[in-house]
């Protein structure tokens, strides 16, 4: 059985996917500001819902304080993984510590032109990357053989986003419809017997067309 999420679903709407991807417009504020009793009342949404948040995104620049507090309401939600759109105010050290105390993985997104030397340096056992082949798009070229195949990180994929592009226009277009190589990249990872998150995008706001492409490649590696 492979794990699937969804990401920037139209109107929150996950077509009855379970794993769902949020951020601090989700509950309509960041995790770090909210109250107990808004956190109650998540955690409840939640479980009505049967949904697990298994990927937050923070916001950059955030305090020491604000991400202590991220961290604590983030176990309290059993929030799987963090990642950040930029460094915290003091960089990475202390939000590493915060991760491995409370058991959630800090992940790093590529996007166009990410440098994984940097993942070199940050990199631990509570460390993970969320691979997004439509960046390579941006830059030209296909996920898999310019960046997947020879990638010394590709065992810390967490989280493959199923988004794809065509190159020269870089937006999101339907799975296997661009340049993206999202095939060889499921496949590559489902051979290292991958344990991570598919990660299924909306295109133009829509879902259930790129759930119907993805099961299409599923059930032909």
């Amino acid at each position: 059985m492979y794990k699937i999420s969804t990401y920037k679903a139209a109107n929150g709407d996950t077509l009855g996917i379970r794993n769902i991807e949020i951020d601090n417009t989700y509950f309509g504020k960041g995790l770090e500001a909210m109250s107990g009793a808004e956190l109650v009342a998540a955690r409840e949404s939640l479980i009505d819902g049967l949904e697990d948040v298994i990927l937050y995104t923070a916001e950059a620049g955030m305090s020491d304080k604000e991400c202590e507090e991220l961290f604590v309401n983030a176990r309290a939600l059993n929030i799987e993984n963090i990642s950040f759109k930029g460094a915290p105010e003091s960089g990475w050290d202390y939000v590493k510590k915060l991760s491995r105390a409370c058991n959630i993985k800090l992940l790093f997104e590529t996007y166009a032109g990410y440098d994984f030397a940097e993942y070199a340096a940050l990199r631990d056992e509570n460390t993970g990357i969320i691979y997004n082949p439509l960046e390579y798009v941006k830059e030209g070229r296909g996920a898999y053989f310019a960046a997947l195949y020879k990638n010394k990180f590709k065992e810390d994929v967490r989280i493959l986003r199923i988004n794809d592009g065509v190159i020269g226009e870089g937006k999101p277009c339907l799975p296997e419809h661009g340049n993206a190589e999202v095939r060889e990249c499921v496949s590559t990872l489902l051979t290292r017997c991958y344990e991570g998150y598919f990660s299924i995008c909306a295109v133009d706001g829509e879902l259930s067309g790129a759930i119907a492409e993805t099961k299409r490649i599923f059930k032909e590696v």
